[in-house]
């Protein structure tokens, strides 16, 4: 099946942390091909993020840094923002037993997740920039796994003070 998702709207941010969401929040449909969790219960909300099996919601104040090591152009911050916080759910996913790290899973969720980011930034990209989202993706892989620390807590969710 080929992936792809309805049309996302862009995001008003300040800088800082990098970023923080300040419009009333932002909404996404989750795509059909999206494979949750076998025991997800339908609905999951914490702080600022909240995702159901047909819709992932940022409200204001969702603070995330762009995408690791790579530059910020405007065309990846949505897809960043989006990208962190279908992760932070992946994380409480793992922290709550209904996913095992690592496990077919949490491979899964991974692919779809990464899957999600490479589409918004295809959607994003100007016309004249439109190389294939995988490169995209890898390049943003590649360069965030040079910076120094973990992935892990360069993921987690930080609010602005």
């Amino acid at each position: 099946m080929k992936k792809s998702l309805p049309p996302t709207k862009g995001i008003h941010y300040r800088s800082g942390l990098k970023a923080e969401l300040k419009e009333k929040h932002w909404v996404m449909s989750i795509p059909v091909w999206f494979r949750m969790p076998l025991d997800f219960p339908g609905s999951w909300k914490e702080d600022h993020v909240w995702v159901t099996d047909a819709l992932l919601q940022i409200d204001p104040e969702f603070s995330w840094n762009f995408a690791n090591w790579f530059p910020d152009y405007e065309w990846v911050r949505t897809p960043s923002m989006v990208h962190d916080a279908l992760l932070w759910f992946r994380q409480a996913m793992i922290n709550s037993n209904i996913i095992t790290e690592d496990g077919p899973e949490d491979k899964a969720l991974k692919e779809d997740i990464d899957t999600v980011f490479m589409l918004l930034c295809k959607e994003r990209l100007p016309r004249w920039a439109r190389l294939t989202p995988k490169i995209m993706f890898i390049a943003v892989n590649r360069l965030s796994r040079l910076s120094t620390g973990s992935q892990a807590r360069d993921h987690r969710i930080r609010y602005a003070p």
